[in-house]
């Protein structure tokens, strides 16, 4: 099946080259918060990086968290 975004029979929606031509400019933050997550689990370790988010989410789940 080609990732073409549309939904098929069972609910699925892939798109094409995990880019969508209308939501550009949004998918640049996911991009690049992708590469920040994975700039820190290879600086501290996979597995030392998941027990840190484990303990992230358990603690912030829910809540508006604010960088200042």
């Amino acid at each position: 099946m080609e990732k073409t975004g549309e939904v098929n029979e069972c609910g699925s929606s892939l798109v094409k080259h995990a880019l969508n031509p209308d939501k550009t400019f949004m998918q640049v933050h996911y991009l690049k918060g992708y590469f920040l997550l994975t700039f820190l689990a290879s600086e501290v370790g996979e597995r030392e990086f998941v027990r840190f988010f484990r303990r992230f989410v358990l603690k912030y789940h829910g809540q508006l968290i604010l960088s200042q």
